[in-house]
């Protein structure tokens, strides 16, 4: 909720996309229980996530796009 001398929307817009661009794409495993899986070295194993890692590159773009002033191709079209 955004209250008055609190962030503007734009500012938590902004704060939201940085959240997302920085999200790791790689996801610890676990068994049926809800154990961690570990490797033979007793690391956590994780697997990498090509959804996390679309949308975090896609908010990156959106940011940098942002950032120098620019739109991107669809805000382009949906502006005319």
């Amino acid at each position: 909720m955004l209250r008055r001398g609190g962030k503007t929307r734009l500012r938590a817009m902004f704060d939201n996309i940085v959240t997302i661009a920085s999200k790791d794409p790689n996801i610890p495993l676990f068994d049926k229980e809800g154990n961690p899986v570990l490797n033979a070295d007793g690391t956590q194993r994780t697997y990498f996530s090509d959804k996390i890692a679309g949308v975090a590159v896609q908010a990156f773009d959106k940011l940098a796009l942002r950032v120098y002033g620019a739109y991107n191709r669809a805000m382009k079209n949906w502006m005319q």
